[in-house]
């Protein structure tokens, strides 16, 4: 493409379709689906998204990319795209092009390259969607899941288990299955970025945990000071006693001496319940 590569948008195209057949491979594409995709760049994602039927809205946030994907892709009832900011985009936004019989529920999947430097924001939002809508569900909107690529060290955190989890594999896991498909060289991408990428799937649960927030508050505590153990982190915060904390702890079958980064999220819930009991 003749295209000047803008370092504030996080611009790196991907060589390759491969790496966007298993991203759209994973979120098992159905015609009726709706998919967003973020960031479409030059296009070699979209193209593979549309030979599933489904409907792709892509959002791109700089216009000049904008008249060569309408060029590619244009005549395809299927496809259409927003030149907007997915950080400040709200929900109406995303789906105002999603023609439906009403009563019908729109199964929505979110793809696309993220920006390295925003890449924990988008994902943020997107689990703040998913927390709105099922609190109530006004769009009759179902957010299915998510396959993304992002820097290869955060697809790892995101997706990292004990004894080496992370607060941000305990905190996706409040509302989805998070799991890291593969790694993408560095090489793969033009402009060619300083560090590899990685492709993450998030699955999202059928049901908000009870007191989500509250969990994600302890856990976000847990981790303020990952060296120390889990039972001084929480204590130096002044928010529990001291030998509530211990009993909390070893109630769920772990040690005084234990690290945050050694507990299952089931442990983390089962700490919350009895401090908050």
């Amino acid at each position: 493409m003749n295209h000047k590569f803008k370092k504030q948008f996080g611009q790196n195209f991907l060589r390759s379709a491969r790496f966007p057949q298993i991203m759209a491979n994973a979120l098992n594409l159905e015609e009726s689906d709706l998919v967003i995709e973020i960031g479409p760049g030059a296009g070699i994602l979209t193209g593979v998204l549309l030979q599933s039927g489904a409907y792709v809205n892509c959002i791109e946030v700089d216009y000049e990319l904008i008249p060569n994907l309408i060029k590619r892709f244009g005549e395809d009832k299927k496809f259409s795209i927003i030149n907007e900011d997915i950080l400040t985009l709200r929900l109406e936004g995303l789906i105002k092009h999603r023609s439906l019989e009403e009563g019908n529920e729109i199964n929505l999947k979110i793809t696309g390259s993220l920006p390295y430097n925003i890449s924990k924001e988008i994902i943020a939002k997107f689990i703040k969607i998913f927390i709105d809508l099922k609190k109530e569900n006004l769009l009759n909107i179902k957010l299915d899941s998510m396959s993304f690529i992002l820097q290869d060290e955060v697809a790892k955190s995101y997706s990292s288990k004990p004894p080496k989890a992370s607060f941000l594999s305990n905190y996706i896991r409040l509302y989805t299955d998070v799991k890291k498909l593969e790694s993408i060289p560095a090489s793969q991408f033009f402009p060619k970025p300083k560090v590899d990428g990685g492709i993450l799937l998030v699955t999202f649960k059928e049901d908000l945990i009870e007191n989500h927030q509250g969990i994600k508050k302890l856990i976000r505590t847990g981790f303020s000071s990952p060296r120390k153990t889990l039972y001084n982190n929480l204590k130096n915060s002044n928010q529990y006693n001291a030998d509530t904390i211990i009993q909390a702890i070893n109630d769920v079958g772990l040690k005084e001496s234990v690290r945050s980064a050694e507990l299952e999220l089931e442990q983390w819930i089962g700490i919350y319940k009895r401090l908050t009991a």
